[in-house]
């Protein structure tokens, strides 16, 4: 080649100009990518660090061997109480807040899982000694290579969750706890009536054991008679509406009984059923009636008797005049009258009896002596062909109580008991102290707890059916052929009784007898002394009676008989009329003579009214009976002069005279 020639190589630079470009544009966008990358990650940091500082759940980061905390988010301090710069400086402290009794497991536990990873519950305690239960997990996080990083987990305050599940647990408790013990049944169903638990009393109630009844029906343990409302009480307790009615049951043994049902939805579907036994509810309510019915048939009776009395007193009183100057023959027949009249005395003091309105003279009484004074007499009523037993109690206590009405209640039932052995038997009597309690009153009639002397007749009969013991008190009822009985028999046993404050029970079956049980309260008090017989022929008298009686025939037959005993009478139909004529009247009034039920204002109202103006007045009351105006309970006070409807004249002019006191000498005297 020449010297001076020269070399020239020339190469094509476009595509390595190209490929420097693309490697810078490729560089510039890789740096920009991990800006981007950066700025993500920096902003998913700080992401997290919000999400994770505001929640109340703990999050922690440490390195592999848990021996560095790398990260925990602030609500540590909040839950664990302590800050989150001791567990930077010790992480230890995290596993020492454990308590002592939860820590060994939890550390063998976590330790058992190569992984790292676990799931605990377990309770700390705080440094003011109080107590959180937590709930723990970790996850490992690994590096591209597999390679475990760090740890990360979280921790959850449980406790009030833990606090509601032992409540509930508690509560649980409690339910079934009521559940088994309840005095009711409760039995529970499912939404198509298939019970699916049952309390014991439900089982006794029903007499099948749980097993039984388990997976049966509503119309497996219900009467037939309500199979057709099953269906409909069905839907409605499943629309929400609370059911409470009366239902037949029908027991293992074929018997049935009514009971009260409350029956609901509770919030799981299930139905919830509260059975009562009705039977002693029913057996109350049915002893209320009859308590009533009796004690508005008693107040009819009582009405009727007194104004029965006030006719008979007249009938009484006229024949009574009439036979002073009749006839033999006249006389003969005004006695049937008077026989008459005693006998339908009788029938209104039956009444009376009943409707326990009777005027009563009580006395400490002994039942032995008079069950001792009557035997004889007893004897001669039941006749020979019934054996009479009376069996006194040993230290019998007293009653208080009228000795004839007594007398009354035991030959009323001793004549009972001879009509229901009409080819003999045994007629038993006896008495003996008794104490009444609760136990009575939950099978009796309402009784006041206390010591009672009882007195028993029973006979061995035919017995009465167990269909109308409920009625044999009743007024007028009788199971006897027409013409030999009233019907007031045992009616009458009934008014005495409880008027004397005490209480009769009858136990019968049919062809096994009856038993008739009388308990009177026990008092702790001598017998009275036989009574002191009246006198029985009054002193004349002179003095001027004021006669209050708004019966005008039985006024006008008073009147006459005082006056021809030589009494001066002012009389008055009513309290309003004789305060006016005994204020119109000059002389003195001596004796106030006057019916004590009467209309606007009773006899003792019209005696106090009286007495202020007229300090020496006395008082003689008039009465069928007493309406609680002059008595407590039909029982007059002590030392008040009480002259009986209906009255003989002899009776009338006798208790007068006890009013007034003996006269002075000469019939004039103190006459102004």
């Amino acid at each position: 080649m020449p010297r001076d020639a020269a070399l020239m190589t020339m190469r094509d630079m476009t595509d390595r100009n190209r490929a420097e470009q693309g490697l810078r544009q490729a560089a510039q966008q890789q740096n920009h990518y991990l800006k981007e990358a950066e700025q993500a990650l920096h902003e998913s940091e700080v992401r997290f660090r919000e999400i994770a500082e505001k929640i109340r759940e703990v999050f922690w980061v440490t390195d592999p061997a848990k021996t560095r905390m790398l990260y925990v988010s602030p609500a540590y301090e909040e839950i664990w109480g302590r800050t989150c710069a001791s567990l930077y400086e010790n992480p230890l402290s995290f596993v020492e807040a454990i308590h002592p009794d939860d820590r060994e497991g939890v550390l063998a536990r976590t330790a058992s899982q190569t992984s790292g990873e676990y799931d605990e519950v377990y309770r700390i305690l705080r440094p003011d000694g109080s107590l959180r239960w937590i709930h723990d997990r970790a996850f490992p996080v690994h590096g591209p290579g597999g390679e475990l990083v760090r740890m990360v987990g979280s921790a959850q305050d449980i406790t009030k969750l833990k606090q509601t599940e032992q409540a509930l647990r508690e509560s649980e408790g409690r339910y079934r706890s009521l559940f088994e013990s309840a005095p009711d049944g409760i039995l529970v169903a499912d939404s198509q009536g298939t019970y699916v638990d049952v309390n014991p009393s439900g089982l006794g109630m029903l007499g099948y054991s749980r097993n039984e009844l388990i997976g049966m029906k509503s119309a497996d343990i219900l009467a037939p008679k309500e199979f057709s409302r099953v269906d409909s009480a069905l839907t409605e307790i499943n629309q929400g509406v609370e059911h409470r009615h009366e239902w037949q049951f029908r027991r293992k043994d074929g018997s049935v009984f009514d009971a009260d049902v409350k029956a609901t939805v509770m919030p799981d579907g299930r139905i919830l059923a509260v059975v009562r036994d009705a039977t002693e509810r029913k057996r109350m309510e049915e002893q209320l009636r009859q308590s009533q019915k009796m004690e508005a048939v008693g107040r009819l009776a009582g009405g009727v008797a007194h104004d029965f009395n006030n006719e008979l007193g007249v009938i009484l009183g006229y024949t009574e005049l009439l036979m002073r100057h009749a006839s033999e023959a006249q006389r003969s027949k005004l006695d049937q009258i008077l026989k008459a009249t005693q006998r339908a005395t009788g029938l209104t003091r039956q009444l009376l009896a009943f409707s326990r309105k009777q005027i009563v003279d009580p006395k400490v009484l002994d039942l032995n002596a008079l069950l001792s004074d009557l035997e004889k007499m007893l004897g001669r009523l039941i006749g020979e062909d019934i054996d009479l037993a009376i069996v006194p109690g040993a230290d019998l206590g007293q009653v208080k109580a009228d000795p004839g009405q007594l007398e009354q209640v035991v030959m009323n039932l001793c004549l009972n008991a001879r009509d229901v052995m009409p080819d003999g038997g045994l007629l038993r009597i006896e008495t003996a102290n008794a104490v009444l309690d609760a136990g009575h009153a939950a099978h009796h009639e309402p009784i006041a707890p206390g010591r009672y002397v009882m007195l028993a007749v029973s006979d061995n009969g035919c017995g009465i059916e167990k269909e109308i013991l409920s009625k044999i008190f009743e007024p007028f009822f009788t199971t006897k052929e027409s013409g030999k009985g009233t019907g007031l028999g045992l009616a009458t046993v009934y008014g005495i009784v409880k008027q004397a404050g005490g209480y009769v029970w009858v136990y019968s079956e049919r062809g096994q007898g009856t038993t008739f049980k009388i308990y009177l309260p026990r008092i702790d008090e001598p017998a009275a002394a036989p009574d002191v017989q009246e006198r029985p022929m009054p002193s004349k008298g002179w003095e001027t009676i004021l006669l209050v009686e708004d019966e005008g025939s039985l006024r006008a037959i008073a009147r006459e008989i005082l006056e021809e005993h030589g009494y001066r009478v002012i009389e008055a139909a009513g309290p309003i009329e004789a305060i006016e004529i005994a204020s119109r009247h000059p002389e003195p009034i001596h004796l106030l003579a006057t019916d004590v039920v009467m209309p606007g204002m009773n006899g003792r109202a019209l005696f106090e009214s009286l007495v202020a103006a007229r300090p020496g007045l006395k008082v003689l009351y008039m009465s069928g009976y007493t309406d609680d105006v002059i008595a407590h309970r039909g029982v007059f006070d002590s030392g008040t002069l009480l002259l009986e409807k209906p009255f003989t004249a002899l009776a009338l002019l006798g208790r007068v005279r006890a009013a007034l006191g003996e006269p002075g000498k000469g019939e004039n005297a103190g006459r102004k």
